[in-house]
């Protein structure tokens, strides 16, 4: 992938809280009238392809981790000095990109929560596919382990690897790649419906598709033990950990690519952005064995796979065991230009292509344009600091 030179900036408003109420309320009610809402934003380092993610260790160093899609992490230190030589580089095991486009590479990372005594973390990245996998699937995405160097803290130790996970991916995109850890100290993991579109074709569950298809972890929000070095285990507090049909790794489901998301730091809730077809993005809170609806609906609309740009005016409120379908807290429909992205507290400018797009606040991200997809290509990105 061609590198381009996009700064990464940071969010440098003396926005207070009661500003961001304000908007939340506004977004709620549906108000016409936005605050007008002040922010300068600070170059703070270049030289990335396509940063998708940051990751802050809690060990004290202060150092901020930048994920780059093309198969780097950086180190930006304390001090605010971009390092010269990249944490990890995984672009020799990854696909090939396509320098144009592509919704592949190196697009999660999490530190362990012990990570300042035992100096584990975690990345999610598309590899080939393997000579057993179908011939007309695409790749796999890896879920990895490793370890950083014991000579230099600023560095991986790339022979440390420990690969957790493979799942064989039909289609290039919809991969979602979100690692994080919960407050009940287990990881989780997004993982998008296999791609394409509408989630029918190669590789997806005739009929239901994979987002409803509890047999696969396609189209799902993963969770796992990783309290034991190497090994994945199943939370016995899974809502189907012990089950004989569904993956007990399984979370929650019915999603089309859940592609970013982030706990709430105060009540630990699950935000997600899940990245809608056609017609609208959305914004779920996740609760355990929690339905939310692809693709039997996208957002709060019923969907049909065979006509996804005319919803249906009615469609089953439940899925294919009786569940109910769970609606996001929040969509947004494509005539507006928005972007679906998670938050600490759920706060948006509606925007369209005149506008500036923010939301925010954790993590904090600034959008242009009129791009709305689950692969931004946004001018600026801003993360929490």
């Amino acid at each position: 992938m061609k590198k381009q030179k996009k700064p990464f900036y940071f969010f440098c408003a003396g926005i207070g809280m009661l500003c961001c109420s304000i908007i939340a309320v506004l977004v709620l009610c549906g108000c016409d009238q936005m605050p007008e809402i002040r922010f300068r934003l600070m170059p703070v380092a270049n030289g990335f392809a396509h940063p998708v993610t940051m990751a802050v260790p809690n060990d004290g160093t202060g150092r901020i981790f930048i994920v780059d899609q093309i198969g780097k992490i950086s180190v930006i230190d304390a001090t605010g000095n971009l390092l010269a030589q990249p944490f990890l580089d995984v672009t020799a095991k990854m696909v090939s990109l396509n320098s144009v486009y592509d919704e592949r590479g190196l697009l999660g990372m999490a530190f362990h929560p012990a990570f300042r005594n035992n100096k584990r973390f975690f990345v999610f990245y598309n590899v080939p596919r393997q000579p057993e996998d179908p011939e007309e699937f695409d790749s796999r995405v890896r879920l990895s382990e490793f370890l950083v160097s014991n000579g230099d803290p600023n560095r991986a130790d790339e022979s440390s690897e420990t690969v957790l996970l493979e799942v064989k991916k039909p289609q290039s995109n919809h991969n979602g790649g979100q690692l994080a850890f919960g407050p009940d100290g287990y990881l989780y993991i997004g993982v998008g419906d296999g791609g394409g579109a509408n989630d029918v074709g190669i590789g997806h569950t005739e009929d239901i598709g994979n987002g409803q298809d509890l047999t696969t972890v396609l189209g799902k929000i993963l969770r796992y033990d990783v309290s034991t070095p190497g090994v994945l285990a199943i939370p016995d507090s899974n809502p189907f950990a012990g089950g004989f049909i569904a993956q007990p790794a399984v979370y929650a489901y019915g999603f089309r690519n859940p592609w970013s998301f982030s706990f709430d730091t105060d009540d630990g809730r699950l935000f997600c952005a899940d990245a809608g077809q056609n017609l609208h993005e959305e914004i779920d809170i996740v609760v355990s064995g929690g339905n939310y609806g692809w693709n039997i609906k996208e957002g709060r609309s019923c969907f049909d796979p065979q006509k996804p740009n005319r919803p249906p005016d009615t469609c089953s409120c439940f899925g294919r065991n009786g569940e109910p379908l769970i609606d996001p807290i929040i969509e947004y429909s494509h005539k507006n230009w928005v972007l679906s992205l998670p938050a600490r507290q759920w706060l948006a400018v509606l925007c369209t292509e005149e506008t500036l797009c923010l939301i925010f606040e954790d993590p904090i991200y600034l959008v242009t344009g009129r791009h709305v997809s689950s692969f931004p290509k946004a001018k600026y990105w801003l993360p929490k600091r």
